[in-house]
């Protein structure tokens, strides 16, 4: 769980691992930052990718709970990583 100050506008840097130890390469990253009040979506768009690492940059406009949502492609699977976040 991340916590923001309410105006605050963040990089949030997500190191992806395989479990094998063996290469692989992120073929594409996006992002959706959702509130979880309405469950809209309020921002999306496509991550930074640095090697193994994703860089996605947010600025929740509400005060409360959300949830950022990164989904990746490595090879011929699309994962999901969901990341709480509390807007104070």
């Amino acid at each position: 769980m991340l916590i923001f100050n309410l105006g605050e506008r963040r990089h949030i840097l997500v190191d992806i691992y395989n479990c094998k130890n063996s290469d692989f390469e992120i073929q594409e990253a996006t992002y959706e930052l959702i509130y979880n009040d309405t469950k809209e979506i309020e921002e999306s768009g496509v991550c930074g990718v640095y090697e193994h690492r994703l860089d996605a940059v947010i600025e929740p406009k509400n005060q409360g709970e959300y949830t950022l949502e990164i989904t990746y492609k490595v090879l011929d699977e699309t994962l999901i990583e969901p990341i709480g976040i509390t807007v104070m």
